[in-house]
């Protein structure tokens, strides 16, 4: 006799199923007949006659085909989901930097990032781990340090807390709501670069009415008693000992510029302030100037520059009218350089002055010998690209990769270049050139 459920495994002895699995399927089905009898008997919702049950045959085929067919339901669905997620978390990949010192309020040396907990009940977490590797347990502000911790996850938002030059917590401020960081992996989306963009196409077009306005006005008779409320020009603004090293020629260019504004101001500072920005802007100038003249473009300085910060540079030189700008900040770098952050007091913004927990990170590098030979590596390497000379070789020194990375951060910040000048006293630099 065959087994009344599957009709292919004969039955042994007093077996009414040939194996679990007939026997779960007569249950399942003895169930089904018994939740049809009572809705019967209960006057069900159902007025039409009870449909008939057919008897299926549970194969191996058909249990793989529906598994595969629920399988392919999962993935679609868990696609659509990461399409979806992928769209809205687009308009959060700004650059990390932009982040965080947008947020951060005033008197700020570094920040963590607090890490959810993995279980209910668990302690608090914060990046970076305090370690004896770190001087102090935080990323840094100025110059700025990356997040780099592995528990990080792509995709995601951290609390952000604020750290003092001493280790102290600071409270952010009420009014622009709780810190946070969008951590993604991957370069930054591009509106930061078209913001940019914008900005350097409102200077451009400024300078560009400015000296038009003087080449078409004429220019009338000046009073006799002549009364300015304002400055004319940019180089009006100047300070004596800045006019005094300014060329005739270099004046006039400067004279179709107008008065900076606190944003143009802020967009200059940030030239000034990180010299592989300088580097790259002098390259694109010279770029520019080959390509007038019909000779192959000069080859890319090395630097650590991202792929947005070079497009944003370039488009001072490929787009608009560069000159009057290139040269206000290849003096205003000079100028801070010889002179500290103190000599760009006239300008509308302030030049923050380096904080102490950097400078004594300076300090302590200085004294070590292995460090102070890598830093005077970094300090050649980077006034020869200054002046389109071929940069050293990198020498060998007992400095881990990780110091040499925080190293490679100081002296991309010209406030630590400035300082470690005044310690160090290296051979080649704008004090004595």
């Amino acid at each position: 006799m065959l087994c009344p459920v599957c009709n292919e495994q004969p039955l042994k002895g007093r077996q009414t199923t040939c194996s679990a699995k007939c026997r779960s399927a007569k249950y399942r089905e003895r169930k089904q007949q018994q939740r049809f009898a009572s809705q019967r008997d209960d006057g069900g919702r159902a007025k039409g006659p009870e449909p008939k049950r057919l008897r299926h045959r549970v194969t191996v085929a058909s249990v793989e085909q529906r598994w595969s067919s629920e399988v392919d339901r999962i993935v679609a669905a868990i696609q659509q989901l990461g399409e979806l997620t992928g769209t809205a978390s687009t308009a959060h990949r700004v650059d990390l930097r932009e982040q965080v010192t947008s947020q951060a309020p005033k008197g700020v040396a570094g920040y963590r990032l607090v890490l959810p907990s993995r279980v209910p009940g668990d302690g608090l977490r914060l990046s970076p781990r305090r370690s004896r590797s770190r001087e102090v347990a935080w990323y840094s502000l100025s110059p700025f340090e990356y997040p780099d911790d592995l528990r990080l996850r792509d995709g995601h938002w951290y609390h952000l807390v604020w750290y003092d030059a001493q280790g102290r917590r600071i409270r952010p401020p009420a009014e622009p709501g709780i810190p946070a960081l969008y951590y993604f992996l991957g370069p930054p989306r591009e509106d930061f670069a078209e913001s940019m963009e914008e900005l350097v196409n409102h200077l451009a077009s400024e300078a560009l009415k400015s000296s038009t306005a003087g080449a078409t006005t004429p220019k009338p008779n000046p009073p006799a008693t002549p009364q300015r409320t304002q400055p004319s020009s940019v180089l009006a603004t100047f300070p004596a000992s800045l006019v005094d090293v300014t060329t005739e020629t270099d004046q006039a260019l400067l004279s179709t510029l107008p008065p900076l504004s606190a944003d143009e101001s802020r967009l200059v500072l940030r030239f000034v302030q990180q010299p592989e920005w300088i580097i790259q802007l002098l390259h694109e100038e010279k770029v520019a100037l080959a390509q007038a003249a019909g000779q192959s473009d000069p080859p890319e300085p090395p630097t650590s520059l991202s792929r947005e910060e070079r497009k944003t540079i370039c488009s001072f030189v490929k787009q608009r009218q560069p000159r009057p700008f290139i040269l206000l900040c290849k003096l205003l770098h000079a100028h801070a350089r010889k002179r500290g952050v103190e000599a760009l007091e006239f300008l509308p913004t302030p030049w923050p002055s380096l904080p102490d927990a950097d400078v004594q990170r300076m300090r302590s590098a200085i004294t070590d010998p292995q460090k102070r030979a890598y830093l005077e590596y970094l300090h050649t390497r980077q006034e020869a690209l200054l002046r389109s000379l071929p940069p050293p070789i990198e020498p060998t020194v007992t400095v881990s990769g990780k110091e040499r990375q925080q190293l490679r951060r100081m002296m991309r910040d010209t406030r630590q270049i400035i300082l470690f000048e005044a310690l160090a006293k290296p051979p080649l630099t704008f004090l004595n050139s």
